[in-house]
């Protein structure tokens, strides 16, 4: 169970990070970046060492997530 919620737990890390480049990124880079994402999978924790030990303290301190501003962003094609 606690590895299905880790799991999960980088999905959602998955779509922040990725949501955030594209947000950040210029409109020249963003038919690129999206057909690069489309091509991959959001759904990947391999590269994650499930047996390590993590210390997220420093994490939210260092960049909050603004949830209104993710929901919000619409790219325009």
């Amino acid at each position: 169970m606690c590895q299905m919620i880790l799991q999960n737990i980088i999905v959602l890390w998955n779509y922040v990070k990725l949501t955030k480049v594209i947000m950040t990124s210029d409109t020249l880079q963003r038919p690129f970046l999206m057909e690069n994402i489309t091509n991959g999978s959001i759904l990947m924790w391999r590269h994650v060492n499930m047996l390590g030990t993590y210390d997220f303290r420093n994490l939210a301190a260092n960049e909050p997530i603004n949830v209104e501003e993710l929901l919000s962003f619409r790219m325009v094609a």
